[in-house]
């Protein structure tokens, strides 16, 4: 799934682990040549812990 395509509250299934989205930050540069970022933070639904993942596209 692309990054850009992502929804807060969507539930996936990542390393054997469902995984609630929490929030979705995106920052884009000024300049047109440089890549996007996204911090995803997730939290897994049986522990509650919190997982981060950032992705650069």
């Amino acid at each position: 799934m692309k990054a850009n395509k992502l929804k807060k509250g969507r539930v996936i299934s990542q390393d054997n682990k469902n995984v609630l989205h929490r929030n979705i930050l995106s920052q884009s540069p000024f300049s047109h040549s440089v890549s996007t970022l996204y911090k995803i933070t997730n939290g897994d639904i049986r522990s509650g812990k919190k997982l981060e993942h950032i992705k650069i596209l």
